[in-house]
């Protein structure tokens, strides 16, 4: 059968079709990361959350954690805690107030701004930049009823041990500037993976930076790049913390943020599972990954 000149630019374009898809995939697979189904990188983070877990529960706490830093990292400052709300188990997952709350009195003896947070989990505080009773008493509650059963009902399904040691507490902290960047050190066995540099109350800021200071590409597909977003005066001596904090923990994975106000280190917190090990990542960034995990 003769092939017709129709039939040569059909095979022709399929075969540039299939160029444009393979070169696709390419870039969906090893920039993207869509199609990774066996990543390194999530393997390594939730086997890691099996391990040292009840030290990791003390870290996790955000009250805990204050008393761990004061006896461990006493040069460390950090923001102090305003009130503390007694709360009692009412039923599997679900707290109530342990007694009445005078929220009245609460409101009277607070500072203009703080934050009311929980103990455990993320994504689970509130600002006050201007304290009035409502907010105050509003947010409270919605923490107590709504965040907390969620905090604790996640903590289950994904394997988060260390949010299950304590039981979960309401307080209210210190709140320590209105222009707070973000510093987050990821440390794998001992080394600094990347530093994510991120405006604290801006979440589409950001940017990342390799263990020598240099620029590394979005690891995540974070939203927002930007060059506004510098190394820490105190890049060296948060660096230093962080090998001390190995030297005495021996903890794997973990990330470690900071701040800094009035050229002075402030921490921010640890965190042992960042994403709840659900970050997409690029086959690319696996692959940078498991430089780290192996060593």
């Amino acid at each position: 059968m003769k092939i017709s000149k129709t039939d040569y630019i059909l095979l022709f374009n399929i075969v540039i079709l299939c160029i444009i898809f393979a070169y696709l995939y390419y870039k969906l697979e090893y920039e993207s990361g869509i199609f990774i189904t066996n990543s390194e990188y999530i393997k390594f983070c939730k086997d890691q959350q099996n391990y040292d877990w009840k030290l990791k529960a003390l870290l996790a706490n955000k009250i805990k954690v204050k008393q761990f830093n004061e006896q461990k990292f006493p040069e460390l400052k950090q923001a102090k805690i305003l009130y503390n709300f007694d709360l009692t188990e009412i039923k599997e997952d679900k707290y109530e107030f342990n007694e009445n709350v005078d929220f009245e009195q609460l409101y009277s003896r607070l500072p203009e701004k703080y934050i009311i947070k929980c103990s455990v989990g993320g994504a689970n505080h509130h600002i006050v930049k201007k304290n009035n009773l409502k907010e105050l008493k509003d947010n409270c509650e919605h923490i107590l009823y709504y965040y907390i059963p969620r905090i604790v009902r996640g903590a289950k399904e994904n394997n988060q041990l260390q949010h299950l040691q304590y039981k979960p507490e309401l307080f209210i902290e210190e709140y320590l500037d209105d222009n707070l960047i973000d510093y987050k050190f990821q440390l794998i066995n001992g080394k600094l993976f990347f530093l994510m540099v991120k405006n604290a109350w801006e979440p589409d800021m950001c940017k990342f930076y390799d263990a020598d200071g240099n620029y590394l590409p979005n690891l995540f597909n974070w939203p927002g790049e930007t060059n506004e977003m510098k190394l820490p005066k105190n890049f060296k001596k948060m660096k230093a913390f962080c090998d001390k904090f190995y030297e005495q923990t021996k903890i794997k994975y973990i990330r470690i943020d900071f701040y800094e106000i009035n050229n002075e280190i402030y921490f921010g917190e640890y965190t042992i599972s960042s994403g709840a090990c659900r970050n997409k990542i690029s086959r690319n960034v696996d692959n940078y990954f498991k430089r780290f995990i192996n060593n």
